[in-house]
């Protein structure tokens, strides 16, 4: 199954959207007439906006093939209440309807601090279509303290500063914080980070470019949720759920929900078939045809297509799905999928040497699921090949170590103790082995206490081992791996390394948090301290690092404050054992 609850995934989409709500009150500067009209994506109505020539020509000097600019509505709680004014975008299409770019009119004060002698804003904000800032256009010069015009040259600072600001900049909850309070001059921190004499200026482009892309990229979305919400008021069986989805998915204006969706879709009628109802062919044929473009579409529906017949229903289906991916221009992104579904459509068939090789040539391309593995560890001893199945469970232990019952699968390939202490040692050499090769320094990190204490963490000094754990309590994957951190400090505190290690768990993004923090660690028997990190120490860290960011992460510093290895997590991966071996190995 795929686990997405309906109602529920609309709800959590809602609040995915970017509200960022930092922007500034004005007025729009386009003259736009409403009106509405169908749009090739078959919606029934879609706001548009005729635009004066002037603005036309404008628009144009950014976009020189634009034929069309489609006004976009911004819900209004993703604005905050002094910027309710700017409460439109536009999608910018040229002559064959293709979104080519986004942009947004923005008239506003730099600041809603009363006494700012800053001249009011008045830009255009442009974008591309992967809502990375394009340009800042304007009609006439910004300016900057004294009401002095910008050049040219500092015109396009302003646009390198806003398309790529510096965290310090965008940490700044107001932009006095800029000034120098004795001198009144730019503080030294943020000289080369803002524009000369126009420090307030830089801070709010800044910001607004920041979040003009969140609502340009959020705004389908939560316009997307809104409706489908609306239609799904008073659906509640899931045939009429399906129904509404079938009609929902061609219309959608977002690909992320368009893709949520399908997967729903897809997951009521598996539902229905388990349960006795025939196959739909009309459901089956929006399940195919996506409109997700060939990359997202491989990737639904090699996920799609191997939960249906893991289930062993809609075997016709599968067998159209195979069909429909091997025309698919990214089918080497998924030709070991491919394989598989072949291969398993086969075992379904009662032909297991058939299945078998092309399963075998799925196994070839790309690392496979303990299920899966599972799966052919059966087929090979049925197929009387002890040795390919031990194989197989082998490679389960070295990848799942904790895997349901592994001890019992793997009785039948011998001294159990001995497979395990044999497949750990090349374990433990490919886990030290995947050390960083070029250490870099974690930065001072500003932590809470659980007193709300702030501190500087500089874990350069101390020369202790640190094990680090970024970590979210809403995160579904950090709950699964508390307890095995708890295991993990509970027996360290009883090792010969208690005095050589430090553990650092750092509970971060506690804005989406809905559970309170003594709850959480009531319900996990946290035994120790957490930090918290209420800024930007995670994003920081990650940056530093030059690694994607995400939950739960962790890392392994030396003495030095570098940091040597992130160890891999996972829920059934032993990481009490992987942690020992690499502290013990420093």
């Amino acid at each position: 199954m795929f686990g997405y609850i309906l109602l529920g995934t609309l709800s959590f989409l809602g609040c995915e959207a970017g509200k960022d709500k930092s922007a500034v009150k004005g007025n729009s500067n386009a003259s736009v007439e409403q009106s509405a009209s169908s749009s090739e994506s078959g919606q029934d109505t879609v706001p548009t906006a005729e635009v004066s020539a002037d603005r036309v020509g404008f628009y144009k000097t950014d976009f020189p093939n634009a034929v069309q600019f489609r006004q976009q509505t911004i819900p209004s709680d993703f604005l905050s209440d002094i910027d309710k004014g700017n409460s439109v975008y536009y999608d910018v299409l040229d002559a064959n309807n293709t979104i080519i770019g986004h942009l947004r009119d923005f008239m506003g004060p730099v600041t809603d601090e009363e006494n700012c002698p800053c001249s009011p804003l008045s830009l255009t904000l442009t974008y591309n279509t992967d809502f990375t800032l394009r340009n800042v256009i304007s009609v006439a010069p910004l300016q900057k303290y004294g009401h002095e015009l910008l050049t040219e040259e500092e015109h396009q600072q302003m646009v390198q500063i806003a398309q790529n600001p510096s965290e310090e900049l965008l940490a700044l909850q107001a932009p006095q914080d800029l000034i120098d309070g004795m001198t009144g001059a730019t503080n030294l921190i943020y000289k080369d980070k803002v524009v000369d004499k126009a420090g307030y200026s830089s801070w709010r482009i800044a910001n607004l470019a920041v979040d003009t892309a969140k609502i340009i990229q959020g705004a389908p979305i939560q316009r997307d949720a809104d409706r489908l919400q609306q239609m799904l008021v008073k659906a509640r069986k899931a045939a009429d759920q399906m129904g509404i989805l079938i009609e929902f998915i061609p219309t959608a204006e977002s690909d992320y929900l368009r893709e949520r969706a399908l997967y729903i879709l897809a997951e009521l009628y598996m539902q229905s078939v388990l349960t006795g109802e025939p196959a739909n062919k009309e459901t089956e044929e929006v399940i195919l045809n996506s409109g997700l473009g060939a990359f997202k579409e491989a990737e639904l529906l090699t996920s799609l297509c191997l939960a249906f017949v893991e289930q062993k229903v809609a075997l016709s289906f599968v067998s159209d799905c195979v069909d429909k991916l091997e025309q698919n221009e990214q089918i080497a992104t998924v030709q070991s999928s491919i394989f598989i579904l072949k291969g398993l459509l086969l075992l379904e068939e009662g032909k297991s040497e058939e299945a078998l090789h092309f399963l075998e040539q799925g196994l070839s391309t790309t690392e496979q699921s303990p299920q899966f593995r599972q799966k052919m560890a059966i087929l090979y001893s049925d197929l009387n090949k002890p040795d390919r199945s031990c194989e197989q469970l082998e490679a389960i232990y070295m990848q799942a170590p904790l895997w349901p019952n592994i001890d019992a699968l793997l009785e039948g390939c011998g001294d159990v103790n001995e497979i395990k202490n044999r497949l750990d040692l090349l374990h433990k050499t490919a886990v030290l082995e995947d050390k960083v090769e070029e250490p870099k320094l974690v930065p001072v990190m500003e932590l809470l206490d659980e007193s709300s204490t702030k501190h500087s963490i500089d874990l350069s000094s101390g020369d202790k081992i640190r094990v680090i754990v970024f970590f979210a309590t809403w995160c579904p994957h950090c709950q699964n791996e508390m307890p095995r951190l708890v295991d993990f400090y509970n027996q360290l505190q009883e090792s010969d390394l208690k005095d050589k290690v430090e553990f650092l768990p750092i509970r971060a993004a506690i804005q989406r948090e809905t559970q309170s923090f003594a709850s959480f660690k009531r319900q996990f028997k946290i035994p120790f301290s957490i930090m918290t990190d209420e800024g930007i120490a995670f994003d920081t860290f990650a940056k530093a690092q030059g690694i994607q960011a995400g939950f739960p992460l962790l890392a392994v510093t030396n003495t030095k404050g570098e940091v040597a290895y992130f160890p891999s997590h996972g829920e059934y991966k032993d990481t009490v054992k992987e942690l020992f071996w690499i502290v013990e190995s420093m």
